[in-house]
Parts: structure tokens; sequence; C-alpha cells
């Protein structure tokens, strides 16, 4: 982004609701990770944000996160 007053490229810091895709790979094809119910984006929205990765990880790593945490993205079988 350009300054069209000075022509000094600065950074653009403000958040956005896009959607950003997050992958999940298992080569081996053990795991039985799904999409979570309501962690689809629809037309009213994201069903679920940034704030629940830190969730999902834990999860995917065979743990139960911890309950104060944003709900996870997945649920594992």
């Amino acid at each position: 982004m350009v300054d069209s007053a000075t022509g000094v490229p600065k950074a653009k810091t403000s958040h956005s609701l896009n959607p950003v895709p997050c992958y999940i790979y298992d080569p081996s094809g053990v795991s039985k990770a799904r999409l979570a119910a309501g962690a689809a984006v629809t037309e009213k929205g994201p069903g679920f944000g940034i704030s629940s990765l830190a969730a999902t990880c834990i999860k995917l790593l065979g743990y139960e996160p911890p309950s104060d945490y944003t709900p996870s993205i997945v649920d594992v079988g």
C-alpha cells in the first residue's frame, strides 16, 4: 500500500474478515479428524476464527484443550 499524499509505502495493519484456509495433512490416513459442526463459512460469516487454531492443534496432538479456549475447528474420533 502506498500513501497517496507522500508516495511512501506503508504497511497495511488492519484486520479483515476474509477466510483463511487451514489444511490438515495426514499421509498415513489414520486420523479420523473431521470438520467440527459450525466450522464452515456460511453467508453469515465464518463459523470459527483464528483463535480456534490453538485448540485445534492441541486436539490434533491427542489432548483435550483447556475449557477456556475457543472450540476446535476439528473433531477427532
